[in-house]
């Protein structure tokens, strides 16, 4: 089980070593990009079901009577 874990740190090290010498070994770089896309992942999540069935804020409210 320490083999695995160890392996783990390794290949988590291997990926965080790749993402900053993408930005030339500038930390603030690197991060800054990653934030940027979590956020645009975030704003490309589909609506809740509950907004797409009619309830949610997003749903028609004209008066039918």
């Amino acid at each position: 089980m320490a083999q695995s874990a160890a392996s783990t740190l390794i290949a988590i090290d291997e990926e965080v070593e790749a993402v900053l010498a993408e930005f030339d070994g500038d930390p603030r770089r690197a991060i800054r990009a990653l934030l940027d896309d979590i956020a645009a992942l975030a704003e490309d999540q589909p609506a809740p079901l509950f907004d797409m069935i009619g309830f949610g804020a997003s749903a028609d409210t004209t008066d039918r009577d």
